[in-house]
């Protein structure tokens, strides 16, 4: 782990030493320990249904799969549902994305290794961790919900993923102190692409986002930036909940040439 783990930009750094009293209580977490083993094998057979269903390919997505306790990330009344393929709600506006939609996203970016990735929305952590799982992505992931925020960090610090940078802060407008990054995912949808994000993206870089009205299905965009030139590409319908935002954006006004 060679990277420091932030968790509030401008918090007390202790603040990660009192997580597991002010969250799941002083012996949960010890608890939770013991019960990763006992969801191994529903674990297991979780990815492999993924794998034969969407025909995924990369072997190390998979095998951050094979590892990541997704129960933990899950509400404690819907864990036993937890290796279902479905996205399960950790709130009113938020939830848990389906394993294989996490895992398509990634896959869908082909990252390589050494790529500095933003995630604008943490959300419950359960993609975050997936991208942190192999090491070899320098990962930044915002969530701008305090309590939600709070509770992801707090399990991704539990399951020693001390090498991502994490800020509760606006995923809309990025993190432009750590700019340029080689890709941006948003597991969130909005109903236009965000210029922050657009001028945070490397040459090269790639943009996944989910754009269209909330409460309806939305199309699911990548974005590849050349020479502050760009392609879009339409990889067809899919349903999130809105990026929470406490922006007030105006939607672009420049075209993107379309490759469908």
């Amino acid at each position: 782990m060679r990277q420091k783990f932030h968790l509030f930009r401008l918090a007390i750094p202790a603040i990660i030493m009192c997580l597991s009293s002010c969250l799941l209580g002083p012996n949960q977490y010890a608890l939770e320990a013991t019960s990763t083993e006992t969801y191994q094998a529903e674990r297991l057979e979780m990815v492999d249904r993924v794998q034969e269903r969407y025909y995924l390919q990369n072997e190390t997505l998979l095998e951050a799969m094979r590892e990541v306790p997704r129960h933990l990330f899950v509400p404690e009344g819907l864990r036993h549902l937890a290796f279902s393929d479905d996205a399960l709600p950790i709130s009113e506006n938020h939830a848990v994305p389906a394993p294989h939609m996490a895992a398509w996203m990634i896959e869908t970016l082909g990252l390589l290794p050494g790529e500095r990735v933003l995630v604008a929305g943490t959300g419950c952590g359960y993609l975050t961790a997936l991208l942190a799982q192999p090491e070899y992505l320098e990962i930044y992931s915002l969530e701008v919900n305090p309590e939600i925020a709070q509770q992801a960090f707090g399990t991704l610090h539990f399951l020693g993923y001390n090498q991502i940078h994490l800020a509760q802060r606006d995923g809309y407008l990025g993190w432009e102190e750590n700019a340029p990054y080689d890709a941006i995912i948003v597991p969130a949808a909005v109903d236009h692409l965000p210029e922050p994000l657009i001028d945070q993206l490397a040459d090269g870089g790639r943009l996944l986002i989910p754009i269209g009205s909330s409460g309806t299905y939305q199309t699911m965009w990548k974005f590849e930036k050349h020479r502050q030139r760009f392609k879009a590409f339409n990889h067809g319908s899919v349903k999130f909940f809105p990026l929470k935002t406490d922006a007030h954006p105006q939607p672009l006004t420049f075209h993107f040439p379309i490759q469908e």
